[in-house]
């Protein structure tokens, strides 16, 4: 109640020109890579609407920020499950997958490699719950496989900065690295064990009042995809 009434006030104070708060959930890559043309256009339209973006890492804590209201809205690669009833998702785009590794590395000229090489490698990692480590978590328990060395970030930035330091190899989005192998900083590995993508999409809980700002940030979303 306490939100709507919130909510109502912004809508009330914005007759005139769209007005309050819109707080977005996004992971760093998405915010990085995703959302800065989408922000362009939207503070163009709505200059008087204050965005706020709060980090998100896993599906769990999504889901429970947008049932309370802390979210208005969560851009997220984690699948929403079909039987949540609260939740309404849009997909936007599918997201390859690519393992990295320094071309220093001892792997980077190998054609082709198993997920068995992982096992003697260390693996710089998101955080536990993030759904690209979520499918490479699930790939090593269905082969049996135990990679014991692990580091964790809380930044892709800073798994990228220590791929090239050749401190590790890791699985990330193709968006967040493709500049990077391009350059030729990092080197792609192929692995055919690794297929599964992710998808980039937006998630709202389906009761929430759908001020003029937040359904333009949506529709904005899909005009960037390519999306109707």
């Amino acid at each position: 109640m306490i939100q709507l009434t919130k909510e109502a006030k912004n809508a009330v104070s914005g007759v005139d020109e769209p007005a309050g708060t819109l707080t977005i959930g996004a992971s760093e890559s998405q915010c990085t890579y995703r959302l800065p043309s989408i922000l362009k256009e939207f503070k163009e339209q709505f200059p008087k609407v204050k965005v706020i973006f709060k980090p998100i890492y896993s599906q769990e804590q999504t889901r429970a920020q947008l049932l309370d209201g802390s979210l208005d809205i969560a851009y997220t690669m984690d699948p929403i499950q079909h039987q949540d009833s609260y939740l309404k998702a849009q997909g936007l785009i599918e997201e390859k997958l690519k393992i990295v590794a320094s071309p220093e590395h001892h792997l980077a000229d190998k054609g082709l490699i198993q997920l068995k090489d992982f096992e003697d490698e260390t693996l710089l990692l998101t955080e536990a719950g993030c759904s690209y480590r979520v499918i490479l978590e699930d790939l090593f328990r269905q082969s049996g496989i135990c990679a014991p060395n692990k580091f964790e970030f809380v930044s892709v930035e800073a798994i990228k900065q220590c791929i090239m330091l050749d401190l590790g190899i890791a699985v990330l989005p193709e968006m967040v690295v493709k500049a990077d192998i391009e350059k030729g900083v990092l080197k792609e590995l192929v692995c055919k064990e690794i297929t599964a993508p992710v998808h980039t999409q937006m998630v709202w809980h389906k009761d929430k009042f759908m001020s003029p700002a937040l359904q333009s940030f949506i529709q904005l979303s899909c005009k960037t995809f390519g999306l109707k």
